[in-house]
């Protein structure tokens, strides 16, 4: 029962933190809305990379990545749209997914943590294309990918099919 109420606690802190506060997400317009589409997009491929710990297709997932979220920082300054939310978490990104990139294998976590903390806001505050999103009480972590049944990237070989689906 203890682990229950733990399992539900956890769980509606993370609701809570990855949302920034319960409320509907927020239409964008194009061509952002098709650019975060895609930011969703390569995040599921390395989401899908990470779980199969294919190392080549992992660095070319965050390659894409840190390109359309590099990209979109740029359109969404010229365009001085009124979502600072939006450039905080992209310039964060951006940010996470170079550290990523610099890391070794060893200390690549606390990055990747980051990356889909990221993209799991992005996914929750926005109306884009839908992703589910899964946090695992386990390891802690929350990511966003497209199957149904929960694939934990973080600890493949420990947890591999940890996690609830939170959307």
């Amino acid at each position: 029962m203890i682990h229950f109420l733990s399992v539900v606690f956890i769980s509606i802190v993370v609701s809570f933190a990855c949302a920034g506060s319960v409320r509907e997400p927020q239409a964008v317009k194009e061509p952002i809305q098709s650019q975060l589409n895609m930011v969703l997009g390569f995040a599921g491929d390395l989401h899908e990379a990470l779980f199969q710990r294919n190392s080549l297709k992992t660095e070319e997932a965050v390659d894409r990545l840190i390109d359309v979220v590099s990209k979109l920082e740029i359109q969404l300054s010229a365009m001085k749209m009124e979502i600072s939310h939006l450039m905080q978490v992209m310039k964060s990104l951006r940010v996470d997914l170079k550290a990523l990139k610099r890391a070794s294998a060893d200390s690549s976590e606390q990055s990747l943590r980051s990356v889909f903390g990221n993209v799991v806001q992005i996914a929750r505050n926005y109306k884009l294309t839908q992703y589910r999103l899964f946090f695992c009480a386990k390891d802690q972590s929350v990511w966003l990918q497209r199957d149904r049944v929960a694939h934990n990237p973080f600890n493949p070989e420990t947890f591999r099919n940890c996690g609830s689906a939170i959307r």
